[in-house]
């Protein structure tokens, strides 16, 4: 049985590594355009898959990131906008 729980973790542990791989290297894509802003990239990137991914009242998102509700509809208007010019690159 512990070997099952060590797999589980490595298995976990992996999964962790690549999801933080991914973010971080998202987060540096186009980081030059948000050097104006307080909230880091990976923040921005976080609000914005988060909003993505609840399809939530904006507000709720912003108000779990701490930010105004004016900042959030930026972030997700800058990020999106940044999706957009990677998108023929990627997909």
């Amino acid at each position: 049985m512990s070997n099952s729980s060590e797999t589980d973790s490595e298995e976990d542990n992996r999964r962790v590594r690549i999801y933080k791989e991914r973010l971080d290297y998202l987060a540096m894509l186009d980081s030059y355009e948000f050097l104006n802003h307080e909230i880091t990239p990976l923040h921005q990137l976080l609000l914005t898959l988060t909003f993505y991914a609840l399809g939530t009242m904006l507000l709720s998102v912003a108000n779990f990131f701490g930010v105004s509700k004016t900042s959030a509809c930026r972030i997700v208007r800058d990020i999106s906008f940044a999706f957009d010019k990677l998108y023929n690159k990627y997909i």
